[in-house]
């Protein structure tokens, strides 16, 4: 009886230090992304200046923009007559007069911003770079794209789906 209670225990004793040996996922390359259900600059937004990278830019050729609106969703993007459908985000807080600096070569007064920080939300399609864009507050904003910043002031928060359905239509698209 008494060997059979010893072997009982060490069974048991076994059986704890096997288990804590179970083996473990360790491959860290399948953590994904997060999917955001809204990005931080969701709403509509009209472009109300242009200023260029580079002063030799002629801006007659884009006044034009000025007055246009852009609608931002998670399910997509209207700015001018494009449409950019389902894109992807990336979206980070960083220091906006270094950032400026060291990515456009540029102070941040050119732009006239003055706070500290800015929310760039990179905006790819299909892995592509299309846009970024350069949250300074909540009602202000810029995008990036070929060496031009078109400067956009919030309208509304929430962009209704009748009202992205009607910019679809008059950009000649449908969803």
């Amino acid at each position: 009886m008494k060997k059979l209670f010893k072997n009982a225990l060490v069974l048991i004793a076994v059986m704890a230090l096997l288990s804590g040996c179970s083996l473990v996922n360790t491959d860290f390359s399948k953590i994904e992304t997060p999917l955001l259900a809204k990005t931080p600059m969701d709403g509509k937004w009209t472009i109300s200046k242009i200023i260029f990278q580079k002063e030799e830019e002629d801006f007659f050729a884009y006044k034009d923009f000025i007055g246009n609106d852009v609608l931002i969703t998670s399910h997509g993007i209207i700015a001018d007559d494009t449409y950019l459908e389902k894109p992807t985000f990336r979206a980070r807080r960083i220091e906006s007069k270094k950032y400026l600096e060291k990515r456009f070569n540029m102070d941040d007064k050119k732009l006239n911003i003055s706070g500290k920080y800015l929310t760039v939300l990179d905006v790819y399609s299909k892995e592509e770079l299309i846009y970024e864009m350069l949250k300074v507050d909540e009602e202000n904003a810029f995008i990036y794209k070929n060496g031009i910043f078109f400067k956009i002031n919030k309208v509304s928060d929430e962009i209704t789906e009748k009202e992205f359905e009607q910019a679809l239509n008059r950009i000649g698209q449908s969803s």
